[in-house]
């Protein structure tokens, strides 16, 4: 019997050319899905803020593996315009107010509170706005038979529902 092989989307923030810890679990699913039959195809971010960057990751990532990566807006950059921080200073929910000084400031409440009030789950939450027309698009041209998401960000949890639910795999 000639079965194609069953196809995953999996869909995650952190994906190479991301470093850090983050980045290891969806990359080692993917890297070793294909031994248990599954054929992996990617979802993730294009030009993504991510808090450490490792160019090495990307040679782990095997032959043939579709990635496809959808626009984000970063709320992180508009952070750093906002409160005077460098651009290419890395900022993530841990390192927003890291002094008293820094906390207490006018601009550095407001920007906490806008990230408290409108993103919710987490500050990438507008790429849902982009990541869900897209994936709509992989599931039926490659003719996916699940979906997988990891987090953090929850946002990607969300993305995977929502693929769920207006496509039923």
């Amino acid at each position: 019997m000639n079965r194609r092989q069953r196809k995953v989307l999996v869909v995650t923030y952190y994906f190479p050319p991301s470093g850090g810890a983050g980045v290891q679990r969806p990359l080692k699913f993917v890297r070793y899905l294909r031994e248990f039959g599954w054929e992996p195809v990617v979802l993730t971010a294009r030009d993504a803020d991510y808090p450490a960057f490792d160019e090495s990751l990307l040679q782990e990532v095997p032959a043939g593996v579709k990635v496809y990566r959808s626009r984000i807006l970063e709320p992180y950059r508009l952070y750093r315009k906002f409160t005077g921080r460098r651009m290419d200073e890395a900022t993530d929910i841990a390192t927003l107010t890291r002094d008293e000084a820094a906390a207490k400031s006018l601009k550095e409440r407001l920007a906490e509170f806008v990230r408290a009030a409108f993103f919710v789950p987490d500050a990438r939450i507008a790429w849902l706005f982009f990541a869900v027309p897209l994936g709509l698009k992989i599931l039926r041209a490659e003719k996916i038979d699940a979906i997988f998401s990891t987090a953090p960000p929850y946002t990607t949890n969300l993305i995977g529902l929502f693929l769920h639910r207006f496509s039923g795999v």
